[in-house]
């Protein structure tokens, strides 16, 4: 946060909802799209979690990999990934 271009990010993100790197530093991370919890569950709702064979599918990838000692420790942050 010690520089303009940082705080102007963050501003951003809170601002929103969508984190997005006007530079080419990877320090700034890439453009997401950020959303706060009641928001994800609505969105995940209207989605494949409505289609219980999707909802399946999706939750027995999750299983494959939930135990791989690989990633156990990655993070505590839930990461959703769709498409329109």
């Amino acid at each position: 946060m010690g520089n303009s271009i940082s705080r102007d990010i963050v501003q951003n993100d809170l601002e929103t909802g969508y984190h997005r790197n006007p530079t080419e530093n990877l320090e700034f991370f890439t453009d997401a799209y950020l959303h706060r919890p009641d928001e994800l569950r609505s969105e995940l709702v209207e989605s494949y979690w409505a289609d219980p064979d999707q909802r399946a599918i999706v939750l027995d990838f999750i299983r494959k990999v939930e135990s791989d000692p690989s990633i156990l420790g990655m993070s505590a942050r839930i990461l959703a990934i769709g498409t329109k």
